[in-house]
């Protein structure tokens, strides 16, 4: 613990970093500048001093010729001839997040163009996005003003934001507007996320508007 520098490595720590264990022993994270986030670095170090353990600990780790990785870090406090050490074993985690936001995106460009799906397909492709956690936390339907919500559906049918404002009688402008201050409402940044944000409220267009249409604000 003193100093969190390196005594001992395994040939798994230098096939991931890219250090020899020449290179490591009696150097500490901040001299291989291992971690690319300082602040999640000190976070570890006060859990391993004042808890003793932590387990898969997300971090993103820089090799040493500069590319990263993602990886989840398990670590436990021992004694080593009366020395208090640290124990970790850390886990590439790079393929399988990758993977995860592959998935993500697939979801958001299937969904946006989703209209023919059943209610259950869209549900069960919410699930697939989020796990079981469910939808994203944000302001629910009743939230959006009216004009926010017409924008919303007519999102949710496919149109363009020229086809919006002609739709509604609107400059382009205006619904930009509206469309910034739709995405900051439900904490969303792209337009395939508002999509996906509406169906698994119900909402998959005029037609399909689960409280009836409301209303202008």
């Amino acid at each position: 613990l003193d100093g969190f520098r390196y005594v001992e490595v395994n040939a798994a720590f230098e096939d991931l970093t890219g250090y020899g264990s020449e290179s490591v022993i009696g150097r500490s994270a901040p001299d291989l500048k291992l971690w690319t986030d300082p602040a999640a670095r000190t976070a570890f170090e006060a859990a391993m001093t004042d808890v003793g353990s932590v387990r898969s600990f997300a971090l993103e780790l820089r090799r040493a010729d500069g590319s990263q990785a993602d990886c989840l870090l398990s670590a436990e406090r021992i004694e080593i001839d009366d020395v208090p050490c640290i124990l970790s074993v850390i886990s590439d985690v790079t393929d399988l997040k990758r993977t995860e936001v592959e998935l993500v995106d697939a979801i958001d460009a299937v969904m946006t163009d989703a209209t023919w799906f059943s209610r259950k397909i869209v549900e069960r492709l919410a699930v697939a996005r989020h796990g079981s956690k469910g939808p994203e936390a944000g302001a629910d339907l009743d939230g959006l003003s009216g004009r926010e919500r017409e924008v919303l559906e007519l999102i949710c049918e496919g149109m363009t934001d020229a086809e919006i404002s002609s739709t509604l009688n609107l400059s382009k402008h205006t619904v930009r507007n509206h469309l910034g201050s739709l995405y900051r409402k439900i904490h969303v940044a792209r337009r395939s996320s508002a999509v996906v944000w509406a169906r698994e409220r119900g909402l998959t267009g005029r037609n399909g508007s689960k409280h009836g249409n409301k209303g202008h604000k």
